[in-house]
């Protein structure tokens, strides 16, 4: 197995609670990501990665790290998926409308 896939030390969820700190990624892994948005390296800030360039905006994008998991996902997205649906089931119903048109 490569380097990169083994985690840095082997923890398991619950041995995480009640820590303040989060363990750091790997050096190796770190060393290959790199931000959606900036295409620039990743720098660990304790329980997240930041940008190490400014966006078009001139803000860092900073990116959570979720049970020892990069969450590289671009800031739009990472709100659309944790906002509630309006109305889950008109959106279904939608679709199988125009599904049978």
């Amino acid at each position: 197995m490569s380097r990169l896939l083994q985690p840095a030390r082997t923890l398991h969820p619950e041995s995480l609670k009640g820590c303040t700190t989060l363990p750091n990624i790997a050096s190796d892994l770190l060393a290959i990501l790199r931000c959606p948005v900036t295409g620039s390296a990743l720098v660990q800030e304790g329980e997240v990665l930041r940008s190490s360039a400014p966006d078009p905006t001139g803000s860092f994008v900073e990116y959570p790290i979720d049970e020892l998991i990069p969450v590289l996902l671009r800031p739009e997205l990472r709100t659309a998926e944790t906002a509630p649906a309006a109305n889950p089931t008109a959106a279904s119903t939608t679709a199988e409308e125009s599904s049978t048109k």
